[in-house]
């Protein structure tokens, strides 16, 4: 008997039919690769809350969002908070191949590039290459969510800091609800968990720590934002590159509503350029997950926020000791 052969009509509804599937399961399968990396993601908040909870234990207050900012040397030390923890994130020799005697100082010229001594001690340098550069430049998994699309160093070579590369994170402190824009006590009298220069510890915590947010995720970490890298038309600041306003977040820097440093004047996911704005900077929180993003609380918990979140319960959520009466369900 004769083998029948398949009709051109059989196969072409063959092909129709495996189309269809592959278009009902390629959602799924992006779907549950989004879910690990969201979960991935609420692992290193979590990781992250354990490494501050284990700081304030051996030191007695958590880290400072940037803990060497003094008034009488002005902006010179940009370490953050992050490089702090690095012992109890596993990091140690990260830690111990940071030079804690001279300022860590990546923005302002050719030899502020070269990192200041601190106060009190001799003079070593001036130095023409940025200090602490190999930790800096040094991606740390835990400080990156799988989700960010942000490139995993940038150089910082604009106008308004020379070239130095600086490994990008997602992840910033959260100082409170006061700025944007730049005024008052924004800088070393804000009223979250982390700021300039002063420890926080627990017992200034008078919300309560289940109600105070630590640490939360960020975007345009490399000075893109979903491939823009300038304010659009309408915007206060118009035109502006969004990197050489330092629109970008690494994690060894910090820099006031910026790198390391957010806060809740905004609600999550404001596009950068958007809402109250320091030029095009206005310290929002954000992720690259769908309607929200993770946030790390003073107590080691993580929690999602969604955008949707009513503005008044998120910046309560910022605040450490306003008094606000804040239920789970209301977020």
């Amino acid at each position: 008997m004769k083998r029948r052969a398949f009709t051109l009509i059989e196969l072409l509804v063959v092909i129709a039919i495996i189309a269809v599937l592959i278009a009902l399961l390629l959602p799924a399968v992006q779907a549950a690769r989004e879910a690990a990396r969201r979960s991935q993601c609420v692992n290193n908040l979590k990781q992250l809350g354990i490494a501050l909870q284990n700081y304030h234990d051996v030191i007695g207050a958590f880290t400072a969002a940037k803990p060497g900012h003094v008034t009488a040397t002005a902006d010179l030390d940009y370490r953050s908070g992050f490089v702090s923890i690095l012992p109890y994130m596993e990091q140690s020799p990260m830690y111990n191949a940071w030079n804690f005697q001279v300022m860590f100082d990546p923005q302002t010229g050719a030899t502020y590039n070269a990192s200041q001594p601190l106060p009190g001690t001799p003079p070593i340098g001036p130095y023409t290459v940025l200090m602490n550069s190999t930790v800096s430049s040094s991606t740390i998994t835990s400080f990156m969510c799988p989700s960010d699309v942000a490139a995993s160093v940038i150089n910082t070579a604009t106008n308004a800091f020379p070239a130095n590369t600086l490994a990008t994170g997602s992840y910033a402190f959260n100082a409170g609800s006061i700025g944007p824009p730049n005024a008052g006590g924004i800088k070393t009298a804000n009223n979250g968990f982390a700021f300039y220069t002063f420890p926080v510890k627990i017992r200034d915590i008078t919300d309560g720590t289940s109600n105070t947010l630590s640490v939360g995720e960020t975007v345009a970490n490399d000075g893109k934002f979903k491939g823009q890298t300038v304010c659009p038309a309408g915007t206060t600041a118009a035109g502006s590159n969004l990197l050489t306003t330092n629109v970008f977040n690494a994690w060894s820097i910090c820099i006031r509503i910026s790198s390391s440093f957010r806060t809740s004047v905004n609600p999550p996911n404001t596009k950068p350029c958007f809402g109250s704005a320091a030029g095009s900077n206005n310290g929002a929180f954000g992720s690259f997950h769908s309607g929200g993003a993770n946030f790390a609380f003073a107590d080691g918990s993580v929690h999602f926020l969604k955008d949707s979140v009513n503005l008044n319960v998120y910046r309560a959520l910022s605040t450490r000791d306003q008094g606000e009466v804040i239920s789970s369900d209301q977020y």
